[in-house]
């Protein structure tokens, strides 16, 4: 599979930083770089497993770029060819977990969501004291209601998968 769209902009890309020195993402982990990661998208291609392309916030500051490369436009193509084709990484199952929980109970279901992005595991995020106040509180619920719709919203997903 390979990437469509912006092909040509890659190549434009004379790196001058500018996408990355607009990056909040950037300013704060060291991981993402939209400069290196278009420099090695023009000498490697594309890497479908690479996980920085799920970084990007997609907050469009680095469409101030002189030669109007779009790193933004590049990576969620990657993303969403990543997603098509079945590549296992973080980013892939973060959007799965999402995509199964809110097709299931017609909304967000935050419990639902992180046990099944993060298994068991997820439950360790909390110490136990926390938890507690927050589930007495109604912030975090063991038992998942579903939604009122969620039939609804169940139908228009089986409608975008056949589209």
């Amino acid at each position: 599979m390979e990437l469509v769209m912006n092909v040509s902009d890659i190549q434009r890309c004379y790196q001058c930083g500018t996408c990355t020195g607009d990056c909040p993402v950037a300013w704060v982990n060291e991981e993402f770089n939209p400069r290196r990661i278009v420099l090695s998208l023009q000498v490697n291609g594309q890497d479908l497993g690479n996980e920085a392309y799920w970084l990007c916030a997609m907050c469009f500051k680095c469409l101030r770029c002189p030669r109007d490369v779009k790193p933004v436009e590049i990576f969620s193509e990657l993303r969403k060819m990543a997603i098509s084709g079945g590549v296992e990484n973080v980013g892939t199952k973060l959007v799965k977990a999402f995509v199964d929980v809110v097709k299931e109970y017609g909304r967000l279901v935050e419990t639902k969501f992180m046990l099944k992005f993060m298994g068991i595991e997820s439950i360790k995020m909390l110490p136990p004291s926390i938890a507690f106040k927050m589930w007495r509180n109604g912030k975090v619920s063991i038992s998942a209601k579903k939604s009122e719709c969620a039939e609804e919203v169940r139908k228009i997903f089986e409608v975008c998968e056949n589209a």
